[in-house]
């Protein structure tokens, strides 16, 4: 009788570098998001009241 220790499924943890690209592209989109919505944003808020800007 053989008896394997080995597991049944491999675990390999992502290399510092995958984190790091992970963390890069997401501040990347949120600061793209943050743009976008102060840049379509058309509303402000004056004397407690929220208007539409002209344009």
């Amino acid at each position: 009788m053989l008896i394997s220790l080995k597991p049944l499924l491999w675990i390999a943890l992502p290399a510092k570098f995958s984190y790091q690209l992970m963390f890069v592209i997401t501040t990347a989109l949120y600061i793209m998001a943050i743009v976008v919505i102060i840049t379509l944003t058309r509303e402000i808020f004056v004397k407690g009241e929220i208007r539409a800007l002209e344009v």
